[in-house]
């Protein structure tokens, strides 16, 4: 470490420390009360105003509140123009209240997905960074660094703040963002004299010695001085939206799904309401006498027929087409043209029907045509807006949330949506071992040296040998790792900062009462250095002593170290190494055998040269005359959760192959403790880097689905093996935590970082980060993105169900003498139903353990499937079916039956009776729509979801009020029914629950099943 002195003027007081102890606690808060914290301020919010109008922008919501509005003028005119004393504001006045009320409630739902995002997006901060705080390295979180901290870098590493440069080897860092420049940069330490003030505003990114928050470390380390923090970085200045977490919002493919899907059965409801239009005001006219006393008189008859099909043409033009187009489904043929032209021309032969009548005096005629008419627009419209699912796209992105949101809590981490949903169909899963699979607490647990296994117990004679204090610098010179030690209840807390291997050798040492830091600052020059890396796997230093002394360190893969060696060393003597090389690698066989990460160390010295000069290292790199010391075996044993999390994956049809770079006995003897190659082997391939670069690209799709280990990998092997999986039609996940893993990251279909090991490179190319790098947070992450699939699956089928109902009876009900089955604002309460509670209800369905047990789901798979399709045409027929026979024989009506030739006053209690069936059958279906499959219960987990609880209780409380509190009836066209009413219609409406059970047997029976559950050996 230099020990550069380092002053920090605040406006009081003036703060000094060096660079080797760096801020104390005390200094940094000062500097952050000084200087402020390191956040960014957040762009600023919608106006939550302007955010509510929005929701009113939905062309069905326009024409419902003009309607609505026309409506209201009607009623007025006949109220006190005509002085009908029995016209009233109530349906019109509901509209309103209905239209008021479905926009609050899509308001609030997105303003409660953007809150479930806004609250993503804040784990983004909680990145850890490595910081020289108390004279010891230390972990904080991004926005706690301070002005003055010393912040440790590395390759992969995204610097967190702008600062000065103190130390810096081999450094290249890529600050394209602000420069342009698409090469990387070299940079070096600085030479200045350290006064952060004098350093505020005086560096910009072409300084050699600078580098700005933002900027990514491509290769090398440095220890970097924070200068500027927060909004006073470069990219705070900027205002750049550069955080390396960044959540990407825009549709994925299931939400482009969703979108087409809604534009379909908008189609369709809108058609239907079409159909419904024309025969509710044919009906009109023909029961009304203004056809025939116009018939009369048959020159005005022609000339406004003329006018009523130039103006419907018209109508067609500039509004049928431009709202079918608006639902995505323009009209291209003379047909659709057609069938869109007679509901028009229809309308405008009315409209000029009633004009004739008011100039004929036949003022109450007119406005009664004109009321009948414009409530079949009214019915017409609202059976749109309860077809057109207008916030399926929106609920969805709600589920998204919350799925994102519950796998955010279980250490899964999603950066970019379309993962949420894509990892549900996963069938492979490429996982990293240590840390992974591993539980990273690294051990030594065999030390070769001297020709001899040194055990734990033994640790102690080793320390007595000559070769010690060579594998003393060899560990502690050669790393990039720090201990972090501090004082907790009376216990000393050792913990590791940087790489867990070489923490895990920092451990040794310190276990052996060996101070690492001295060795260190005995170096008075670093010459040259090599990180380690997957292509390399060894890492080189080369340094110059107090004495005067060059040597070089290699530390890394054995047959790597190996290759450059040819002289060992036993003791203090130095020998040829060829006669013990095969006594070595037998020692090396057995070490992996045992599951054990073996790292090897040579030396060499380096001739006395003058202060000045260096070393190439790729020099250093080629030369095979060092000398071997020996090599120390780390246990890193497999966490006890990852067998059953194979387990798992097996079950649910998904392989698992573990790529590491250990050598491949050591990966072999993993890979069976934890079941990724099973007691059956005969077709599961262990292959090294070096056997699978000797396939050729026709044979690999084939062997790739046989590989289970592919040991000494390189992030090649890993995006080669991406590409071949590709090729024969897997969906892949791909875990990784290097700089170099950033290709296959990309290339699979989510790839995977890891939250704590992993480099910023690597979480900047994935679409998740596992916060705790644990495996089984991968088979939680397919867990839930299933959940998710088979939730939307859910909810449609019920939306569509409801939908199906409500058309039938919407167009039914005329056809068979019932005017108006459902009123404008029933259907808007069923349309509140179904496209947002329930919505909601349904997407939090907790996951079920039987998910795990299907087969992945194809990424390409339908979002309604057969099953679903005869579950919806069955049930929907049968609530049609039920609704109507109750209707016309008086079920549950304890007064006068339906009687078509009655008014709705008259037959209320019958309307009201099938108004509360339909509602119920909704109550009971929402428990139906739960089970997908025949091996599914409607009731499994219910305690779970106290969300969906909540909103069935709710529901069905409202229900019961605006039916039996009469100024909520009077706007819902209900009146109060009796408790044995209520108890009659609760148990007929239950029915629908075998009914539905039916349905799933009978796709059953039929092979529409969907979801078929993994045969038990796999």
């Amino acid at each position: 470490m230099l020990a550069h002195k380092i002053t920090l003027n605040l406006s009081d007081q003036r703060v000094e420390y060096t660079a080797s102890q760096g801020l104390s606690s005390v200094q940094a808060r000062t500097s952050a009360e000084f200087f402020g914290r390191n956040e960014l301020t957040p762009p600023p919010k919608k106006s939550a105003w302007k955010e509510f109008l929005k929701k009113f922008d939905d062309p069905t919501i326009k024409i419902l509140l003009f309607s609505a509005a026309l409506s209201l003028v009607v009623t007025a005119l006949e109220r006190y123009a005509l002085g009908n004393r029995d016209a009233n504001f109530i349906d019109t006045i509901g509209v309103f209240i209905a239209v008021a009320l479905a926009t609050l409630v899509g308001y609030f739902s997105e303003r409660k997905s953007a809150k479930e995002f806004e609250a993503l997006n804040k784990l983004n901060d909680d990145m850890p960074t490595r910081v020289l705080r108390d004279g010891q390295a230390t972990q904080l979180n991004m926005t706690d660094l301070v002005v003055g901290d010393l912040i440790y870098l590395s390759a992969g590493d995204r610097a967190p703040v702008d600062g000065i440069l103190l130390e810096a080897s081999n450094l290249y860092v890529d600050q394209s963002s602000f420069t342009g420049e698409s090469t990387a940069q070299s940079k070096r330490a600085t030479a200045k004299e350290l006064c952060v003030n004098n350093l505020i505003d005086g560096s910009s990114v072409h300084d050699v010695d600078f580098i700005a928050r933002g900027s990514m470390i491509l290769q090398g380390h440095a220890l970097l001085l924070t200068t500027h923090v927060g909004d006073r970085t470069e990219l705070g200045k900027i205002a750049s939206a550069m955080t390396a977490a960044a959540l990407d919002d825009s549709d994925t493919p299931l939400t482009e799904k969703l979108s087409k899907l809604a534009s379909q059965i908008s189609v369709v409801g809108a058609s239907v309401a079409t159909l419904v239009f024309a025969i509710m005001t044919a009906r009109s006219l023909f029961s009304s006498p203004l056809p025939s006393l116009l018939w009369q008189a048959h020159t005005t008859f022609t000339i406004i027929l003329l006018a009523a099909c130039v103006l419907g043409a018209l109508m067609t033009r500039y509004l049928a087409r431009p709202f079918f187009k608006s639902l995505g489904t323009p009209l291209t043929s003379r047909a659709a043209n057609f069938c869109a032209f007679l509901p028009c021309a229809l309308t405008a032969w009315t409209l000029a029907l009633v004009l004739w009548a008011l100039t004929q005096s036949l003022n109450s005629l007119a406005l009664e045509t004109l009321r009948y008419m414009l409530q079949a627009f009214v019915i017409a419209v609202a059976i749109i807006v309860v077809a057109v699912p207008e916030g399926l796209p929106m609920m969805t992105t709600i589920s998204l949330a919350f799925n994102v949101r519950k796998m955010a809590r279980q250490n899964c981490l999603v950066r970019r949506l379309i993962a949420s949903e894509t990892i549900g169909s996963v069938t492979v899963v490429c996982s990293d071992k240590t840390g992974t699979i591993t539980e990273n607490k690294t051990s030594p647990a065999l030390v070769y040296a001297n020709r001899q296994n040194y055990r734990p117990k033994e640790f102690e004679r080793l320390r007595q040998t000559a070769l010690w204090e060579r594998l003393v610098d060899a560990i502690a010179l050669n790393s990039q790792a720090n201990l972090h030690i501090e004082e907790e209840d009376g216990k000393t807390v050792v913990s590791t900062v940087g790489n867990p291997t070489e923490g895990a050798l920092l451990r040794f040492l310190y276990d052996a009462n060996v101070d690492y830091q001295k060795q260190r600052d005995a170096i008075t020059q670093r010459l040259c250095e090599l990180e380690h890396s997957s292509e390399r796997k060894f890492s080189l230093l080369a340094y110059q002593d107090v004495d005067g002394k060059r040597r070089a360190l290699i530390k890394g893969a054995p047959e790597r170290v190996l290759a450059k060696c040819a002289m060992a060393r036993f003791d203090d003597q130095i020998v040829p190494l060829e006669p013990y090389r095969e006594e070595i690698n037998h020692a090396l066989a057995h070490a992996a055998q045992d599951a054990l990460r073996i790292l090897a160390f040579c030396e060499v010295d380096l001739p006395d040269a003058d202060a000045q000069t260096l070393y190439e290292p790729e020099e250093l790199a080629n030369r095979q005359d060092y000398v071997f010391l020996g090599f120390i075996g780390i246990s890193d044993p497999p966490r006890p959760e990852v067998y059953d999390a194979v387990r798992a994956c097996h079950n649910a049809g998904v392989q698992v192959k573990m790529i590491t770079g250990d050598a491949k006995d050591a990966a072999v003897a993993i890979a069976r403790q934890v079941g990724i190659i099973t007691e059956d082997a005969s077709d599961q391939l262990a292959l090294t880097s070096e056997e699978f670069a000797k396939l050729n690209d026709e044979e690999l799709p084939e062997v790739a689905e046989r590989i289970r280990v592919l040991a000494r990998s390189t992030p090649t092997d890993k995006l080669r093996l991406v590409q071949a999986l590709h090729r024969d039609g897997e969906v892949v996940v791909m875990t990784g935590d290097g700089v170099n893993d950033a290709p296959a990251l990309k290339a699979a279909d989510v790839g995977i970082a890891m939250g704590m090991s992993g480099t910023e490179v690597a979480k900047e190319a994935c679409d998740m980060a596992l916060v705790d790098d644990n495996f089984k947070s991968v088979v939680t992450g397919i867990w839930w993105g299933r959940t998710l699939f088979l939730n939307i699956r859910r909810f449609l089928q019920f939306q569509l169900s409801v939908n199906f109902v409500a058309l039938l009876c919407s167009t039914l009900g005329p056809l068979m003498g019932v005017a108006m089955p459902l009123t404008v604002t029933q259907l808007l309460w069923i349309n509140i139903i179904m496209d947002t509670f329930a919505a909601l209800a349904l997407s939090t369905d907790p996951p079920r353990p039987k998910t795990m047990l299907y087969k992945p789901i194809p990424r390409n798979a339908n979002l309604i499937t057969a099953g679903m399709g005869v579950s919806i045409l069955l049930v929907g027929i049968f609530q049609t079916t039920i609704l109507f026979l109750a209707l016309f024989r008086g079920w549950f009506v304890n007064g006068a039956p339906f009687d078509a030739t009655h008014t709705d006053a008259q037959n209320l209690e019958s309307l009201t009776v099938f108004f509360t069936i339909l509602v119920m059958f909704q109550f009971w279906h929402k428990f139906n729509c739960r089970a997908l499959t025949l091996d599914e219960s409607s009731f499994t987990l219910l305690r779970r979801n106290t969300l969906f609880l909540v909103i069935v209780v709710s529901i069905t409380a409202l229900q019961i009020a605006m039916v039996q509190f009469q100024p909520l009836g009077a706007f819902f066209r209900t009146t109060p029914l009796e408790l044995d009413q209520w108890i009659k219609i609760t148990l007929l409406t239950f029915t629908v629950v075998p009914v539905a059970w039916l349905g799933r047997v009978l796709a059953y029976k039929l092979g529409l099943d969907a979801m078929r559950q993994n045969d038990a050996k796999n």
